[in-house]
């Protein structure tokens, strides 16, 4: 009789039930060496330890920047472009993002909403749902006029001012070089950081100004263009910071939107707790 009944109500049952797979998370895996901007004091005194290793910071920034060409690819650089991901590819969207052209400086423009994180792009936290910090900077040239240049820059408190020239010593002689002078102006408060310890949004300007001056070497006895020659510029690079969602199974694998507030606001059931190990 069970039997026959059984029968009947399963049926019955496929017709106003369905089932689905649910995933959970059973125990988080800790990362201890992201970096998170809520943690850092940005204007704390800074001792003789802490000026070495920002020279070995700088040298080691300086030759990515030599090495580094407008073709090689950005293992740090994300964009929330969309992934259709069909063939071998559908079931391995991390590998379909890898895919994704143009993920280099050269294109960087052209790519939707692109940013700089920590983590590479085909990274995934699984069923948990976490946060990362992410950083876009755009930079834009302009010519200036001398009256632009800001006045007595080297006079400015905790402004940034450097000066350098050199002198020909070869005068007429063929082999010689232009005599050149190069000032570098930053007017801005230098002893005190543009960042904010928060996992708010956050937006800032910065400004360098450049006076590149050459005087003209008569290389040929019928060379007469005159000198000297100067160029100035005006250098502004536009910052905007924050957090957002890393990729994940409820997300469907793609980075979330910037946000503009902490996003511990944004965590649930399913998102464990961001933490900062300093």
């Amino acid at each position: 009789m069970l039997t026959r009944l059984g029968g009947i109500v399963s049926p019955i049952q496929s017709l106003y039930l369905s089932t689905a797979t649910m995933k959970w998370p059973t125990e988080p895996i800790t990362n201890y060496r992201l970096f998170d901007l809520s943690q850092v004091d940005l204007n704390q005194g800074i001792n003789t330890e802490e000026v070495k290793r920002n020279k070995e910071v700088a040298l080691k920034t300086r030759l990515s920047l030599t090495s580094v060409g407008r073709a090689s690819p950005q293992s740090l650089l994300w964009t929330r472009q969309s992934v259709n991901c069909t063939g071998d590819y559908f079931a391995r969207p991390e590998v379909c993002r890898q895919q994704i052209p143009g993920k280099t400086l050269a294109n960087m423009a052209s790519l939707p909403d692109p940013f700089l994180a920590q983590l590479p792009p085909d990274y995934s936290t699984g069923i948990l749902r976490q946060y990362l910090l992410r950083i876009n900077s755009t930079a834009r040239l302009d010519r200036i006029t001398e009256s632009e240049f800001p006045a007595d820059c080297d006079s400015i408190p905790d402004a940034f001012y450097v000066h350098y020239a050199a002198v020909n010593p070869n005068g007429w002689d063929t082999i010689g070089w232009d005599d050149w002078s190069l000032s570098v102006c930053m007017p801005a408060n230098m002893s005190r950081s543009p960042w904010q310890a928060t996992r708010d949004r956050q937006d800032f300007s910065e400004e360098l100004y450049l006076n590149t001056s050459f005087d003209r070497v008569y290389l040929m006895p019928d060379d007469d263009i005159p000198g000297p020659r100067a160029s100035l510029f005006k250098i502004t690079v536009d910052t905007t910071a924050g957090y957002f969602e890393l990729p994940n199974y409820t997300n469907g694998q793609l980075p979330g939107p910037l946000l503009d507030h902490d996003p511990t606001k944004h965590c649930g059931e399913a998102c464990s707790n961001q933490l900062a190990y300093t």
